[in-house]
């Protein structure tokens, strides 16, 4: 994950470079995506709250990079740093 104070950063990742997604349930603030990627070393956060977030989310299930079933999971999910991964940490 990343960590604590880390200054924002603006990148670009090629949608053939995502390995795996995690999302992460933020309880009262803002859930995010972290997309992990073959090359960079750390994570890509991505909060749902900003600018684009929820089309990100859509694009993620349309490409099949977080399936609608994950999906729906995340959706439901009220359990605060709870974590989805897709694929599933057991596949990678």
């Amino acid at each position: 994950m990343i960590e604590s104070g880390r200054k924002a950063r603006s990148c670009e990742v090629a949608w053939n470079d995502i390995q795996s997604v995690c999302f992460v349930d933020g309880g009262q603030g803002s859930d995010c995506f972290y997309v992990h990627t073959t090359n960079n070393r750390d994570p890509v956060m991505v909060p749902t709250e900003a600018v684009g977030g929820l089309a990100f989310w859509d694009t993620l299930k349309q490409r099949g990079l977080f399936p609608p079933e994950i999906s729906g999971q995340a959706v439901r999910s009220t359990n605060q740093g709870s974590q989805l991964w897709w694929p599933p940490k057991t596949e990678r």
